[in-house]
C-alpha cells in the first residue's frame, strides 16, 4: 500500500478504506486534541470535535490535491513533508479560527502550527519505522 499524505490522514491510492487509514486518522485526531487540552486551547470534548472538524477538511483537500497535484505525495523527505505541513496549517487555520472566534488569532495560528507540527512528526517516525 502506498501512502499519500495531508496532515498525516492519507489516502490509498487504490481509494479503498482500511484498518491502517482508520487507525492513522483516529491517533492523529486523538493526538491534537490532547495538544489542544495541554495547551488550555480547548477542552477534550471540544478540542476532540474540532480535530475531527479539521482532519476531515484536510482528507477532502488531501484528496483534491492527490487528483490534481500527484507529485506532492509519496515524496516523504523533509522540504516535502515542510510544504504539506505548511499547506495544511492553511486549510486548517481558518477553519478552527471560525470554530474558535473568541480566540486570539495568534493563539489560534500558535495551536493549528503546533498540531500540524506535532502529527507531521508521529507521522515521519511512522514511515521511518515501516519503511
Amino acid at each position: 500500500m502506498q501512502l499519500f499524505i495531508l496532515d498525516v490522514v492519507d489516502a490509498d491510492v487504490s481509494r479503498s478504506v482500511d484498518l491502517t487509514l482508520v487507525a492513522v486518522i483516529a491517533v492523529t485526531i486523538l493526538a491534537e486534541a490532547i495538544v489542544m487540552l495541554l495547551m488550555k486551547y480547548n477542552a477534550f470534548g471540544k478540542a476532540l470535535l474540532h480535530s475531527l472538524i479539521l482532519n476531515l477538511a484536510s482528507v477532502a483537500v488531501g484528496y483534491l490535491l492527490v487528483e490534481t497535484v500527484p507529485a506532492l505525495f509519496g515524496n516523504y523527505d523533509i522540504p516535502n513533508l515542510l510544504l504539506l505541513m505548511l499547506i495544511t496549517i492553511a486549510v486548517e487555520l481558518p477553519l478552527l479560527y471560525l470554530l474558535n472566534r473568541n480566540k486570539p488569532v495568534k493563539e489560534t495560528f500558535f495551536a493549528a502550527s503546533l498540531i500540524n507540527f506535532m502529527t507531521y512528526l508521529l507521522f515521519y517516525g511512522y514511515i521511518r519505522i515501516t519503511q
